[in-house]
């Protein structure tokens, strides 16, 4: 089983390095992530990183209103690396199983399911946790998703949820 964790990011040096080392801790097996316009040091932490860790790095000039795009092109080349999972991610963000790593987790999931969707759960500036599935202005968060890779799904704006023709028949509820 082969598990991928897909991500856009810009100006992120300050978390980039501790979200891909956490991933790849938790046993995702391929790092994709496009780097486009940023300012700060990410395009040289991303860089470094694929020199250590299963990390390619795709340096565009794609805005950030075309991240859907974007992840659905990381979503078809991690596919083309032989995924068979992959998580959707935002750079800032850090899955997290209370089941065991996140390989062991996703390897786990029956073949007819074609995508899960989780929960997550956002810390304010000062790092205290905020109310269950709230954002910082108190609106609910909507879960991300994570699915089986092909080369038809499209990825939704925000990674919270893909449609074409998955891999899979039925969603497995958090």
């Amino acid at each position: 089983m082969k598990l991928a964790l897909c991500f856009t990011a810009r100006d992120e040096q300050d978390i980039v390095e501790t979200m891909i080392r956490w991933h790849v801790s938790q046993g995702v097996d391929l790092v994709l992530v496009e780097e486009a316009f940023s300012s700060d040091d990410t395009p040289h932490i991303l860089d470094r990183l694929a020199r250590e860790l299963p990390v390619v790095v795709n340096h565009t000039r794609r805005s950030h209103a075309e991240q859907a795009q974007a992840m659905t092109e990381l979503q078809a080349q991690a596919y083309a690396l032989g995924a068979d999972w992959v998580i959707n991610s935002d750079a800032d963000e850090f899955w997290v199983s209370r089941y065991g790593s996140l390989w062991h987790v996703f390897a786990a999931i029956p073949p007819d399911i074609g995508f899960v969707r989780a929960e997550i759960d956002e810390y304010a500036s000062d790092q205290t946790l905020l109310p269950h599935h709230r954002s910082w202005s108190g609106e609910r968060l909507a879960p991300k998703v994570a699915h089986r890779p092909s080369p038809s799904v499209t990825v939704q704006f925000a990674n919270v949820s893909v449609s074409g023709t998955l891999p899979g028949t039925r969603p497995l509820a958090d």
